[in-house]
């Protein structure tokens, strides 16, 4: 005998339409009847209402760009000190110290 379907409580309700969804190709695409055309993405339109929009005032967009950089001189830093701590070990591996 054949088993039930396992599945019985499906209502076929679709959650995700993934109809859009093409998996990517293998060699990018170079063997696909659609190379070289114009492929047509869906675009999602995103209401731009000022109600929705916040603006940022130039006091708050000072202080992104200030932690930014703060944030990138950081990583320089650690980078510069994990550098400059390999090239002393290894002067003192080789004897030069």
């Amino acid at each position: 005998m054949r088993k039930q379907n396992e599945f019985e409580e499906d209502d076929n309700r679709t959650i995700a339409d993934m109809s859009g969804v093409q998996r990517p190709r293998l060699f990018g695409g170079l063997f696909s009847p659609l190379f070289g055309k114009e492929r047509s993405i869906p675009e999602v339109k995103v209401p731009e209402t000022e109600d929705e929009k916040p603006e940022m005032l130039p006091e708050e967009k000072k202080w992104y760009v200030l932690g930014a950089i703060k944030a990138a001189l950081v990583i320089a830093f650690v980078y510069i000190g994990v550098l400059g701590a390999l090239i002393l070990l290894l002067l003192y591996m080789w004897g030069v110290l």
